[in-house]
């Protein structure tokens, strides 16, 4: 008799957003056909600021609203 062999578990406190959420939502089907980098691009050159925090890219900003 050895040592049993580890079986990967999921964290039960940390379960991913996809998991909890109904991915035939009408807005997670909008979600997956925005192209997040070129919208990035697009605004990034209207939010240029010298001062303060650095601005959060638009996917980043959408999970923290989503939370």
């Amino acid at each position: 008799m050895g040592p049993k062999t580890p079986v990967p578990e999921g964290d039960l406190f940390r379960q991913p957003l996809r998991e909890q959420i109904n991915l035939k939502h009408p807005l997670v089907r909008l979600a997956d056909l925005i192209d997040w980098d070129r919208l990035n691009t697009a605004m990034s050159a209207s939010f240029v600021s010298q001062r303060g925090r650095p601005a959060t890219s638009p996917r980043q900003a959408r999970l923290l609203a989503s939370v």
